[in-house]
Parts: structure tokens; sequence; C-alpha cells
């Protein structure tokens, strides 16, 4: 009878292990499935991160979208076109110096079209040299106070609402710019 209940204990002993065990061997695969959904989460966080930095320039991780409005698509009206003034060469413009950041100059070469009312509002501004000459000289010297940070692509349509305001608050309405384009940009340092 005492080698029966000793039995019985080694038995209860024996199934009391392997409950702990499978317990054990349960709560390990719990845990290992947890860190690895983890670990995923931060390089899916991550790949989101360095996807949004460096090629969408950080507008989606900033939370910044184009709210001032500047690029929103405008349908275009074959019936009544706008004008498009054009400049024969495109700017360049040596950019202002980030101090302890660079040691040489960085040069912006860019290109723009401005669309205003018609066609015959283009034709009157373009054959007004003060005037072209205004515009001209608006978008070299704003630019031109610009450091090279403030320029990247993300940053466009900040500036695209700048040159507009800058160019438009010297005119009477008919002369107003409409949409300002970018039809080559570029930085480069010297």
């Amino acid at each position: 009878m005492a080698e029966e209940l000793e039995e019985k204990k080694e038995l209860e002993e024996e199934e009391s292990t392997e409950e702990e065990e499978s317990k054990g061997g349960f709560l390990k695969l719990l845990m290992t499935l947890v860190i690895v959904v983890v670990i995923l989460g931060a390089l899916a966080g991550g790949a989101w991160l360095g996807y949004t930095m460096f090629f969408t320039g950080g507008e989606a991780a900033a939370g910044a979208g184009n709210d001032d409005g500047a690029d929103e698509v405008e349908l275009y009206d074959p019936e009544n076109p706008p004008g498009v003034i054009e400049f024969g060469e495109p700017f360049l413009i040596r950019l202002r110096r980030e101090e302890g950041i660079m040691r040489s100059d960085v040069y912006l070469k860019v290109n723009i079209s401005l669309e205003v009312l018609d066609q015959e509002t283009q034709q009157e501004m373009e054959k007004n040299k003060a005037i072209m000459s205004r515009i001209s000289d608006t978008i070299i010297s704003h630019l031109a106070s610009k450091f090279p940070s403030e320029v990247e692509n993300q940053k466009w349509s900040r500036l695209k609402s700048e040159l507009m305001e800058l160019i438009n608050e010297q005119f009477p309405e008919r002369y107003k710019i409409q949409r300002l384009n970018f039809k080559e940009f570029l930085t480069q340092p010297r």
C-alpha cells in the first residue's frame, strides 16, 4: 500500500510537472510571439518614418499637408486659357549659408512660369519692361534670402505662395499672378 501511495505521488508529480512544462512552453511561445510582433511593429514604423523623411521630404511624418492651397489642382478651361509668362533663362541664385553646417556656397537654378488672367494680360505684362523687371527682382531677392534647407522639395508650395504674394502685392488686380509653376528647380553646392 505504501508503494501504491508512492507511485500515485510520483504519477501526480509527473503530471503536475508535465502541466507546468506545457504551461511554460505555452508562455514561452506567447512571449516569443509578442516579441516578434513588437519588433515587426518597430521595423514597420521605422520603414514608414524613413520613407516619409527621405522620399517625401518629411511632410507625412510631420503631419504637414498642403494646407496653403498653392498646389491645389485647378481645372484647365480651354475656352478661356490663362496667359503664361515665361522667362528666357532660368534664374541662378546663390542661397544663404547656414552657419556651422556648410563651408561652400549652394546655388539654386530655378526656371519659373507665371499664369495670369488671360493671354491679353500676358502680352501687356511682357511688353512692359518695368513689370518684368520687378517680377524678376522679387523672385531673385526672395530666393536669395533663403537657406538651402528652406528650398527643399517639401517646401515648394510654401515658396510658391510666398513668391506669388510678394509679386501680387506690387500690381493691380488685372496683373495678379494666378499660378506660379516651377519648370526646373535644382540646388547644387559649388
